[in-house]
């Protein structure tokens, strides 16, 4: 059987690999079709939903090094990481064990980069739909609804 022909670095590099394929491919799937929601891009909460407008606080962390710590690019790490160290074992079986697991470490890490850099990137094209009220501030606008004297009611 196929199984039995690996070494025993092979099979555990496959262990970590296939189930975190599958966890990533079928996260992928659920996305796209809108099951899911893409949570790593945006992975807090937002002040402003609370009424807490203008404390600047907001959970974004795709713009912090933490962003790149997500679901989804950990599994990316674990899945490149995982058939990385299985390639290795199987047709460079010169290479010594703890450099397989270095390099594989090493393009599992790049994997989890390009995933944060990749969401970064289309985040950045992404619209918000709200407007916060602090830019106003000091400003001058047009006004379309006629606005009562002396603060006297609802404009």
């Amino acid at each position: 059987m196929w199984w039995t022909n690996l070494n025993l670095f092979q099979q555990i590099f496959f262990c970590i690999g296939a189930p975190s394929a599958l966890v990533l491919v079928l996260q992928t799937i659920l996305v796209l079709v809108g099951i899911g929601h893409d949570s790593d891009a945006d992975a807090g909460f937002d002040a402003e939903m609370d009424g807490d407008i203008g404390t600047g606080i907001t959970g974004d962390t795709a713009h912090s090094g933490l962003g790149m710590f997500s679901v989804r690019g950990i599994f990316a790490f674990l899945t490149v990481a995982g058939f990385m160290g299985f390639w290795l074992g199987e047709y460079h079986p010169a290479f010594h064990y703890a450099w397989s697991a270095v390099i594989s470490a090493a393009v599992g890490f790049l994997a989890m980069a390009g995933i944060y850099f990749l969401t970064r990137s289309l985040m950045k094209l992404q619209e918000q739909g709200n407007i916060s009220l602090n830019n106003a501030i000091g400003h001058t606008g047009k006004v379309y609804i006629p606005i009562p004297a002396s603060r006297s009611g609802i404009g």
